[in-house]
């Protein structure tokens, strides 16, 4: 039979391991919410680019389209015109006041409608993104890194479209004052500047992310929860260096 005082140190050992226990839970736990914090800082920042994106991409669309209803209203003009005169006469009319001739007229729609192909697969690249799954791989969901890889890809796609459409604007200024590319570049602009912001945002919540589950103990708990490093959000600006001819 046990005496009291051995009774008090047995207590005092269960209440010591008990103690070390819930704080070794409470402390599991902490580390564990801090992580989960920083990892849903990483995903809100790559929300915030990919709405970014959409909105540059809604944006292109609305200026491809505003350049096809301007073609649109120049082929009805040449329908009509044809009508009324000789072909020698429609090229000597719509080459007056900086108007388009059918011939430069052909070359924009050509060009547009190869940007337009460009858009088509742009808009499946963001689908997949909202989906989250690897095309064709039935099942198969992208990977955080795929996410944001394929992010990257779409800004590069959308930067390739956009530098096309301007370079179209230049070779032909009627352009600036029948479909108000100006104000279109200006919204784009507006869109760059906020998916800049949210690049930086994003990638310095990567980097604090990455350092974190590299430091003792951050380390041990996301090992066990699988947590792996983030990819930065990076554009090879080589890749973003786009020839455009249109002669």
């Amino acid at each position: 039979m046990r005496t009291p005082e051995e009774d008090d140190f047995a207590m005092q050992t269960y209440m010591i391991a008990g103690g070390a226990a819930l704080a070794a839970v409470i402390g599991y736990v902490s580390i564990y919410n801090r992580l989960r914090r920083l990892a849903v800082k990483v995903e809100e920042g790559g929300s915030d680019i990919d709405v970014a994106l959409e909105k540059r991409y809604d944006l292109l669309s609305e200026e491809i389209e505003a350049v096809k209803k301007f073609l649109s209203h120049e082929y009805e003009t040449y329908t009509a015109v044809t009508g009324l005169r000789s072909g020698a006469d429609v090229t000597d009319k719509t080459q007056e006041g900086g108007a388009l001739t059918r011939e430069q007229a052909d070359a924009i729609n050509e060009a547009v409608a190869a940007q337009s192909a460009k858009m088509a697969e742009i808009k499946t690249k963001l689908a997949q993104q909202r989906r989250g799954k690897k095309s064709g791989a039935a099942g198969r969901k992208l990977s955080a890194g795929e996410k944001i890889g394929l992010l990257s890809s779409i800004q590069q796609s959308l930067g390739g479209v956009g530098t096309a459409v301007n370079a179209l604007a230049e070779q032909y200024p009627v352009l600036y004052s029948s479909v108000s590319m100006e104000h279109f570049q200006r919204s784009i602009s507006d869109v760059e500047e906020h998916l800049q912001a949210a690049r930086r945002l994003y990638n310095a919540n990567v980097s604090l992310y990455n350092q974190t589950i590299a430091s003792f103990p951050w380390l041990v708990v996301a090992r066990i929860h699988g947590m792996e490093k983030a990819e930065f959000y990076e554009i090879d600006d080589k890749k973003r260096e786009f020839k455009v001819n249109f002669d």
